[in-house]
């Protein structure tokens, strides 16, 4: 469980930078500098890899809240770290959710809704 729990945790900071890139205007231009490799990487593994982190760190938290009352593999350390990857989760939700929110509210609404009009 412990290495189940570090591979979650690193997949989840993995993830806060993959946000700031995606929600960054220059990542997606050639303006930016960024190697297209990063951004293809960045383009076809965040979605996967974010259905991966909530699943995995989801059926951790059971396994460990089941495990609460009786002797488990858990120890105080992995709830703490389970705990900080769901904060780091939260994070990476505010960061994509905060710049989309302000492109429509600036008035920048995305290229599928202004398609449809």
């Amino acid at each position: 469980m412990v290495l189940a729990t570090a591979l979650i945790f690193v997949c989840a900071i993995i993830l806060i930078g993959f946000a700031i890139l995606r929600e960054d205007q220059l990542f997606w231009t050639n303006a930016g500098g960024y190697p297209l490799l990063l951004r293809d990487t960045v383009r076809v593994t965040f979605l996967p890899l974010l259905a991966f982190c909530v699943l995995g760190l989801f059926a951790l938290s059971l396994a460990c809240l089941a495990g609460a009352s009786k002797a488990s593999c858990f120890t105080a350390l992995e709830a703490v770290f389970i705990i900080v990857c769901w904060g780091l989760l939260t994070t990476t939700g505010f960061i994509a959710f905060r710049n989309n929110a302000s492109n429509i509210i600036g008035g920048k609404c995305p290229a599928t809704i202004k398609a449809g009009r």
